[in-house]
C-alpha cells in the first residue's frame, strides 16, 4: 500500500489532535508538515514534522497528498 502523506493546517486544539491521530493511529500515513497559527512551529517539531511559514505553502507542497484542516470554521476560507 501507497503511503499517504499528510499534511495538516491550524496548530490549536483540533491540530494536535490531528496530528496525534496520523502519527499514532493511521497506518500508512506519515505527517509530513505543520502550518498554521502562533503554534504550529512548536507542534511540527513535537511530532517530528516539518513546518511550513505559509498554509499555501503546505497546500501546493508535492510531497503532500492530503491536508487536514483544523482551524475553526470560520477561518476555513
Amino acid at each position: 500500500m501507497k503511503e499517504i502523506r499528510i499534511g495538516i493546517v491550524g496548530s490549536g486544539f483540533m491540530g494536535r489532535t490531528n496530528a496525534e491521530t496520523t502519527t499514532k493511529y493511521l497506518d500508512g500515513a506519515r505527517l509530513v508538515s505543520i502550518s498554521g497559527g502562533s503554534r504550529a512551529a512548536a507542534l511540527a517539531s513535537e511530532y517530528g514534522a516539518q513546518h511550513d511559514t505559509n498554509p499555501r505553502d503546505l497546500i501546493l507542497r508535492d510531497d503532500i497528498d492530503a491536508v487536514f484542516i483544523s482551524t475553526p470554521h470560520a477561518v476555513h476560507a
